[in-house]
């Protein structure tokens, strides 16, 4: 499960993705969210269950880490919904996981959010060094899966500008 973090504002991060990764990425992120609450104790019948990897997985334990953390990626959550319903015109199944993860989100913070300090990073492994930043290294490895696939598509808008650069 990933999240592609290619800029600071989660609305931004979802429309810069394809239609199948918005459609993934939405399933991912109630994933993320539920397995993060997870760590936390939380539980509850709106939310998917998890597995133990989910919970120990790299965007679970980021997301848990802070609850700015965890309000942003339900804000990202909310943003691919709402891309989903403008580029499909529906809703998703698992909207209603994002939106009790976002309101429990929301209670936990108890107050106005503040913009994540930390970022889940793309590792070396990847093939990205230290020397670019995280936004950077996101739109390089989406840039690199994007560029190998014969149909990819943006349903009723664009691909970002930082796709033909």
């Amino acid at each position: 499960m990933t999240v592609y973090i290619t800029d600071d504002d989660p609305a931004v991060c979802a429309t810069d993705l394809a239609d199948h990764h918005v459609r993934s990425k939405i399933v991912d992120t109630s994933r993320i969210l539920a397995a993060a609450l997870r760590r936390h104790g939380i539980a509850g019948p709106m939310l998917p269950r998890v597995t133990e990897e989910e919970v120990n997985g790299p965007f679970a334990v980021w997301a848990a880490a802070d609850w700015n953390h965890f309000v942003w990626l339900g804000l990202y959550g909310l943003a691919l919904v709402d891309e989903f319903d403008f580029r499909f015109s529906g809703g998703d199944p698992a909207m209603a996981a994002i939106m009790a993860a976002g309101n429990i989100g929301n209670l936990m913070l108890d107050g106005e959010p503040d913009m994540p300090k930390v970022w889940p990073c793309l590792g070396t492994e990847a093939g990205y060094t230290s020397d670019v930043t995280v936004f950077n290294a996101y739109r390089k490895a989406l840039t690199d899966l994007y560029r190998d696939r014969d149909s990819v598509s943006w349903t009723n808008t664009k691909p970002p500008r930082w796709i033909e650069s």
